[in-house]
């Protein structure tokens, strides 16, 4: 229920030699309201730290020293304000169970204001106390398959709010929502990523009580994962969460004393740490005659649209981009049809029209260097409708398949049973279509004929319906 910035403070010298820079002690500075305003009281540099080049290093040693004396300091802190073992379990019970991290992120949004950057947030349930408080939807939310309710729970407040029917239901879901849409928008225009780490799915309140111990134990806490995955999305960053258990890579209470040692947990903050990122960045893709982009995947983009896409294609415009990031596009066909590049001859053993696209992406690297990155690419067409198939990328398919599932549930009437229903249908359309217009219409009508490169199609298909994703949502206890 407060945020904690741990810094080094040197004992009343001015540390001029090096003998006296040694003599440095750890003080925090702690901005205890977290419901009206919360913000970063001290510069960046000042609690940020040089780990070094390597685990000899002078600075790697010495952050040591801050990490095993900000434990300490950590546990006289929770413990000092209790007057009786009564009073002081019932505080640090209270003290577990809440959880400031929309306070956490506004600070960190703070801190990173003028030099932009990424942060992390590593957090094991939903922020519920002070500015940025979720509350528990799904307790007060009476939902069925496929109703209207079910779609409201999964979809993010930031969404809810931008809807002129009261959609959110209740008044104290919109504070909420604005907040984080707020927040998002911020971060975007200071190029701050922000990344969500969640560790763990279960309530688990420390108790001296057996019966509450193996109460708690399996009692699940709902997360909202729809809104504070939304803001990781506009603001380019990441929504991750490691399940605990030992079958997910995340022992709990493991004989090397860690409270948590999770190798994807590592992973995760290696790669927010070491990527190389650009900010400030513009994507477009061009065509050549005959084809034309006809929307993004999702319908919904991360970042700002510029231009209507009707005479050129439209501009995405995002805060900040690094080598995972992927930018699905669909393409369809364009009045005037493909023209002749091969001009009735032919070249390398190509008969056939050529199409092209080129991508540019235009952003700012950390030093500052404004570069852009140029691919071109050129494709051959074809009148056999067997080459569309044999030439097929399940790769590409699968991933436009999910992010129209994510359309599909996002827009005004969607829900999970039309996002699942429709990846079935795509799915049958195209097994039909080569069934139709390829050789293989002469196989037994009672026979299953797959191209060869979409063979495991049909088990993604069902593999992504039945995924926790788009899988029937179910109250809980049932």
């Amino acid at each position: 229920d407060m945020l904690v910035f741990p810094y080094i403070k040197r004992k009343g010298h001015d540390g001029s030699n090096e003998e006296e820079k040694e003599e440095e002690e750890l003080a925090v500075a702690i901005v205890s309201d977290v419901t009206e305003d919360p913000f970063c009281p001290l510069p960046l540099n000042s609690w940020s730290y040089n780990v070094g080049n390597g685990l000899e290093s002078k600075e790697w040693h010495r952050f040591c020293r801050v990490l095993d004396s900000f434990t300490e300091l950590m546990e006289q802190l929770l413990s000092g304000n209790s007057h009786s073992n009564q009073q002081q379990q019932q505080q640090q019970n209270d003290i577990w169970t809440r959880n400031c991290g929309g306070a956490a992120l506004v600070a960190m949004s703070d801190a990173l204001e003028e030099s932009g950057g990424r942060g992390t947030l590593i957090t094991t349930r939903r922020p519920n106390y002070g500015i940025g408080a979720l509350r528990d939807r799904e307790a007060v939310t009476n939902y069925g398959i496929g109703s209207v309710a079910e779609q409201k729970l999964f979809t993010p407040l930031q969404h809810l709010v931008q809807r002129s029917n009261d959609a959110v239901g209740m008044v104290k879901d919109k504070p909420a929502g604005l907040f984080y849409k707020k927040l998002g928008e911020d971060c975007a225009k200071n190029r701050v990523c922000l990344d969500i780490v969640v560790t763990s799915s279960s309530v688990s309140v420390p108790s001296t009580d057996p019966k509450q111990l193996k109460r708690n134990a399996n009692m699940r806490e709902f997360l909202d994962a729809a809104t504070l995955g939304e803001l990781c999305r506009v603001t380019c960053g990441h929504f991750k969460w490691l399940r605990v258990g030992n079958e997910c890579g995340v022992a709990v209470n493991d004989n090397s004393g860690d409270t948590f040692t999770a190798e994807q947990l590592r992973e995760e903050l290696k790669r927010s740490a070491l990527a190389y990122t650009g900010s400030d960045v513009v994507f477009k893709l061009r065509c050549s005659n005959g084809v034309q982009v006809k929307s993004y995947s999702p319908t919904l983009p991360v970042g700002n649209l510029v231009g209507d896409g009707i005479v050129n294609s439209a501009e995405l415009e995002l805060s900040s981009m690094h080598p995972g990031t992927s930018i699905a596009v669909v393409l369809e066909h364009k009045i005037g049809g493909v023209v002749d590049t091969m001009n009735g001859g032919s070249r390398k053993g190509i008969d056939m029209p050529m199409v092209f696209f080129q991508s540019a992406v235009l952003y700012t690297t950390k030093t500052g260097q404004r570069r852009v990155r140029v691919s071109t690419l050129g494709l051959p067409t074809t009148k056999v409708p067997a080459d569309i198939f044999r030439s097929a990328d399940l790769g590409a398919i699968s991933t436009i398949f999910t992010r129209g599932a994510v359309s599909d549930i996002e827009r005004d009437g969607g829900s999970l049973r039309l996002a699942r229903e429709n990846v079935f249908k795509k799915c049958v359309s195209i097994l039909a279509s080569y069934r139709s217009h390829t050789t293989a219409r002469t196989s037994p009508s009672g026979q299953l004929v797959l191209p060869e490169s979409l063979q495991l199609l049909p088990l993604f298909c069902l593999s992504l319906r039945k995924s926790r994703m788009l899988r029937h949502s179910l109250p809980k206890g049932v």
